[in-house]
């Protein structure tokens, strides 16, 4: 049976969501759309708004507690039926209503495992960018790459089971550059981007305001990343962002976080089947050069 497993997790968003929703019933697509809505103990009416949808191709699951970016995906990929899996955002949608057709023929067609596409903001312009401005003029296109924006994004099921998905312990920030370095790790393809794809992520683009609780998530999971997956733990890498992040915590008054983050990352137990070996952390380095 051809089909798609669109996971959604939300969390006290439920009219983002049922917008997010009400897009998607748009779609052109003539397959099944297995849409798992993972709530992370939403207080706001999300449950209630969610079943007066009356939409068989919804799952819903509510969760005691919030599991966080990382353990809500890993939920929502035990409940997908199927091998091809998308996921959005709950305050994000698809510009074309041919998108879930063209996402499921691009996987079909190609290895890749991880599949990246162009995610705009509510102007029309880019939300964010982070594949170098040598790669900006071919945004509308197709080109491999090392990164992914996690509003918006496909993976096959079977490569995301086969490395145990996401370290639920790193609940938000970086856990897609985890996965990512996984995928290198286990000498995969790198991920395929495909602009022709465009999400809009209805929210303000990025901007530098750091509170103190993503400051800490920041700090710990990028050096827990670094520790897991580089070579040899990191070294001279790890050192640059110990000291870089040092001198940001010193700059913005989140010292605390900053060893706080510091310590937890090294209580982080490491799977070392992922480590990238040299020749394949200079081949993620330079892809986006």
């Amino acid at each position: 049976m051809r089909g798609l497993s669109l996971i959604i997790i939300t969390y006290n968003r439920k009219n983002e969501l049922i917008h997010t929703l009400e897009t998607l019933k748009k779609q052109d697509y003539s397959g099944v759309l297995e849409i798992i809505i993972i709530d992370q103990n939403s207080i706001d009416g999300t449950e209630e708004a969610v079943s007066h949808l009356n939409d068989d191709n919804v799952v819903y699951i509510k969760l005691e507690k919030n599991l966080g970016v990382a353990g809500g995906r890993n939920v929502g990929v035990r409940y997908a039926s199927f091998e091809n899996m998308i996921f959005l955002d709950d305050d994000a949608h698809f510009v074309s209503l041919s998108a879930l057709s063209e996402i499921e023929n691009i996987m079909d067609k190609n290895p890749h495992k991880i599949f990246a596409f162009q995610i705009k903001d509510l102007e029309g312009g880019l939300f964010h960018w982070p594949y170098g401005k040598k790669l900006l003029k071919k945004r509308k296109e197709t080109f491999e790459c090392n990164k992914y924006i996690g509003c918006g994004h496909a993976i096959k099921k079977s490569f995301f089971k086969s490395v145990n998905g996401y370290s639920n312990d790193m609940f938000f920030g970086f856990e897609e550059t985890e996965l990512v370095m996984k995928m290198f790790g286990n000498n995969e393809l790198p991920v395929l981007y495909t602009g022709s794809v465009e999400i809009v992520h209805r929210v303000t683009p990025i901007t530098r305001i750091v509170d103190n609780k993503r400051f800490y998530y920041k700090v710990r999971n990028r050096l827990f990343v670094i520790r897991e997956m580089h070579p040899v733990g990191g070294g001279t890498y790890l050192l640059y962002y110990l000291l870089a992040y040092l001198y940001r915590a010193i700059t913005l008054k989140t010292f605390s976080e900053y060893k706080s983050g510091v310590r937890d990352a090294f209580k982080t137990s490491i799977d070392k089947r992922y480590r990238m070996s040299y020749k394949n952390f200079f081949r993620y380095l330079l892809l986006n050069k």
